[in-house]
């Protein structure tokens, strides 16, 4: 049976995961997953190569300020 060494073990959150090439589903299709959390109740990720339609400054205007109006915004579905 395999046990796993702490000493070779790696983190999930930060890590990101790409979708499989024949996966179906449309919400992950062609995904890249940066995963936020993962504990024994669940995972938790953000799709970050999908646009939600929006730049920053329509989400805040305190980006506008900053010169960051116009960076794209990612979602998890879109």
């Amino acid at each position: 049976m395999f046990q796993e060494d702490d000493s070779s073990a790696f983190e999930i959150p930060g890590s990101l995961m790409l979708a499989h090439p024949h996966l179906k589903d449309p919400n992950f299709a062609r995904s890249v997953v940066l995963m936020t959390a993962h504990e024994e109740e669940g995972s938790l990720g953000v799709v970050i190569n999908r646009s939600a339609g929006l730049n920053l400054g329509q989400v805040d205007a305190s980006f506008s300020d900053r010169s960051l109006g116009d960076s794209v915004v990612c979602c998890a579905f879109c």
